[in-house]
């Protein structure tokens, strides 16, 4: 599989969508062999952004932030298709994620 790093003219919310699009796929307990075969199989920039948020010590409450968030992304990516109007605050989220 090619990998392709994403470049800042790519947009914040499509470089962030791109990444979050995952999240919904993650079972709510994931175990230290998933995580690294997931970390393994993704882009090295999604596997350093998601990296944080599936530490063993906070991997439930990392995996329910990055669903969380990936509903947010969602809904501002599809907020102009549905006549809605969104500001994004990035500062918001965790470096990492932006």
């Amino acid at each position: 599989m090619a990998q392709r790093t994403l470049t800042a003219s790519d947009g914040l919310i499509n470089r962030v969508s791109g990444i979050f699009d995952l999240v919904r796929f993650f079972p709510d307990v994931m175990s230290d062999e998933e995580v690294e075969g997931l970390l393994h199989a993704v882009a090295p920039d999604t596997a350093r952004t998601i990296s944080a948020a599936l530490e063993p010590r906070v991997r439930r409450a990392g995996i329910a932030l990055l669903k969380m968030v990936a509903a947010w992304i969602q809904g501002a990516r599809d907020a102009r298709a549905a006549g809605k109007k969104i500001i994004l605050v990035p500062f918001n989220f965790p470096p990492e994620f932006v």
